[in-house]
């Protein structure tokens, strides 16, 4: 089995702003829509799409997600 690098400090802060920023509405959608959860970030990589993810929907209408 590959080693798989767990998410650094820095990214879950980072995940944990955006969730606070992004707000519940549309976090609800995205786990909605995508199945993305938020509660278990399991590798760094994991962690970038997050992070890439919420910036997308922090930037935009929910109807545009």
């Amino acid at each position: 089995m590959e080693f798989q690098r767990p998410p650094t400090q820095e990214q879950l802060n980072r995940i944990i702003e955006l969730l606070l920023e992004v707000g519940e509405q549309k976090i609800q959608y995205l786990r909605e829509k995508y199945g993305i959860k938020f509660s278990y970030i399991p590798t760094y990589e994991y962690a970038d799409k997050i992070i890439a993810i919420l910036e997308n929907a922090k930037s935009k209408d929910i109807s545009e997600l």
